[in-house]
């Protein structure tokens, strides 16, 4: 999925999709890690706290 980003503050953002945030129940203000895999071109986002969904919670309409 493509996301665009935007400016904030003297700062870029992407959001998140609505759907992970329902499926992994994403608070505002959560802390998580951002890893650069600058080889790879990839920006990871790791939660703190273990998340757990199902495969089929990823199954859209």
């Amino acid at each position: 999925m493509k996301r665009r980003i935007f400016r904030t503050g003297h700062s870029l953002a992407v959001t998140i999709p609505r759907l992970a945030v329902k499926t992994w129940d994403l608070q505002a203000g959560e802390e998580v890690e951002v890893k650069v895999e600058y080889r790879r071109q990839r920006l990871v986002i790791i939660f703190q706290t273990p998340r757990q969904i199902s495969l089929l919670a990823w199954k859209q309409k």
